[in-house]
């Protein structure tokens, strides 16, 4: 998914958990504005520009968008259902030993169940 292919409507979710609704063209151009009731949903509004075409936010991981949704009904637009998933972010999964986790944190660490 490429921000180019975003539409008015669409759910995106960001990677601190936030669902943001996507507006185009608004008077402040493009903008996200989080769901009513969404946890740490403290701001009114952010601008799309503050993502790269690949939807990475510049100013940290948090603001990544992860998901995006279709939006099923218009109706629906401050209710927790996401309508249907459109697109979901492949990440890499790092495979590292005990020993590489324990010098990557600088102390030893010891798993347990």
């Amino acid at each position: 998914m490429k921000k180019k292919d975003l539409k008015t409507g669409m759910r995106a979710k960001l990677r601190n958990g936030i669902i943001c609704v996507v507006f185009l063209n608004t008077k402040d151009g493009d903008v996200l504005i989080p769901l009513e009731g969404t946890e740490f949903s403290n701001w009114k509004w952010a601008v799309l520009d503050s993502r790269d075409d690949n939807l990475l936010y510049s100013n940290g991981s948090h603001g990544d968008i992860i998901e995006i949704y279709d939006i099923d009904y218009v109706w629906n637009i401050n209710k927790q259902t996401n309508g249907r998933l459109l697109w979901k972010r492949e990440e890499e999964t790092e495979e590292l030993t005990l020993e590489q986790v324990c010098k990557e944190l600088g102390r030893n660490i010891k798993i347990i169940k």
